[in-house]
């Protein structure tokens, strides 16, 4: 099966999978940041969902059913902790 899916990969893009993960260190960089840039591109748009369906926001809803209410259009808060100024942290002795 792995070999199935290395050949696979390699007919779409061309890039060796099917070489038993010989790739030169060029082609590993440009990998490494082509999952990077997929993984940003998705939590932009998980953002933009306020992350619904995440185990946060399932443990907002339960904890919403027995007591605590929040905020139905942001339950996670997410604008509010991602893009609003906090106030320091002061630590006394």
């Amino acid at each position: 099966m792995k070999r199935i899916s290395r050949e696979i990969l390699f007919r779409i893009t061309g890039i060796p999978f099917n070489l038993g993960n010989q790739v030169d260190s060029g082609m590993g960089i440009f990998l490494v940041i082509i999952v990077m840039l997929f993984w940003e591109f998705f939590l932009r748009i998980w953002e933009k969902a306020k992350f619904k369906y995440s185990i946060d926001w399932f443990l907002v809803k339960l904890n919403s059913l027995f007591g605590r209410k929040v905020d139905p259009e942001d339950p996670l808060s997410v604008q509010g902790i991602l893009y609003e100024d906090m106030e320091p942290i002061q630590f006394l002795n």
